[in-house]
C-alpha cells in the first residue's frame, strides 16, 4: 500500500496526485523502485469495511455513450480492511545483527491523504482511498 501524506493540513489532494503521477511519468512501478526506503513508524486512522460497488455495464455505457450490450449484467464488488498501527508510538527497535536499539520516526497520517494499492505483477492500481 502506498500513502501520499502531505505535510500541510489544507493541501489540495488533487494537485498531490498531479504532481506524484507527474514524476513518476505514469509508471508508478519504475518511480516506486527509486525511491529512497526509510523505515518508519506509520500511525493512520483504522480503515474497515471499505466497500467499492459499481456495475460495471453502466460503466461502460457513461463512457461510449451509448448501450454495447443486451441483456447482460456485470458487477464489481471491492473489499479493504486496514488496520495500521492506530494511534500509539512503539518505541525503539531492537536491531538483531547488532543488539542495539534503533530509534524509527513516526509518521502520523493526521491530515487528509491519499493512499493506494498498487500491484506490482499486473502494474496497476487496484484500489485508492481518499482521506478527507
Amino acid at each position: 500500500m502506498v500513502y501520499l501524506i502531505p505535510l500541510k493540513n489544507n493541501a489540495d489532494l488533487s494537485k498531490i496526485w498531479d504532481n506524484f503521477y507527474t514524476v513518476s511519468e505514469g509508471n508508478i512501478r519504475s518511480y516506486i523502485t527509486k525511491l529512497d526506503f526509510n523505515l518508519i513508524d506509520l500511525h493512520i486512522p483504522s480503515v474497515e469495511h471499505i466497500q467499492s460497488n459499481f456495475n460495471l455495464i453502466d460503466l461502460l455505457y457513461d463512457v461510449f455513450k451509448y448501450n454495447i450490450s443486451y441483456n447482460i449484467h456485470s458487477s464489481m464488488v471491492v473489499y479493504l480492511n486496514v488496520d495500521e498501527n492506530g494511534g500509539e508510538e512503539n518505541g525503539p527497535i531492537m536491531d538483531n545483527t547488532t543488539d542495539e536499539s534503533i530509534e524509527i520516526p513516526c509518521v502520523k497520517a493526521n491530515v487528509p491523504h491519499i493512499s493506494f494499492i498498487y500491484d506490482d505483477d499486473c502494474k496497476r492500481i487496484l484500489f485508492i482511498t481518499k482521506d478527507g
